[in-house]
């Protein structure tokens, strides 16, 4: 069992290069120790703009689109709009 699943708190340290602050982030950490708070800020704000991309981008393909066709130079998307005709 991990220690996030005990509800235990964790906390990557001395994250201060590029490298490091990302993998802290690809490991979920809870918090990250760092003498480059501003470089650690970015990558923190990047990766939230790409959650929030990525769920609204799913959201509206799985929940408008149906089904998808396409063709050699068209893309078709059938839309369900919750009306029986």
């Amino acid at each position: 069992m991990t220690a996030n699943y005990q509800g235990k708190k964790i906390f990557g340290w001395t994250a201060n290069s590029e490298n490091t602050i990302q993998r802290n982030l690809r490991c979920k950490v809870n918090g990250i120790i760092t003498d480059n708070p501003e470089l650690t800020r970015y990558y923190v704000d990047e990766q939230m703009e790409n959650l929030t991309l990525n769920l609204l981008t799913d959201l509206f393909f799985l929940t408008l689109c149906e089904r998808c066709t396409a063709d050699s130079q068209n893309v078709y998307f059938s839309v369900h709009t919750g009306n029986s005709i």
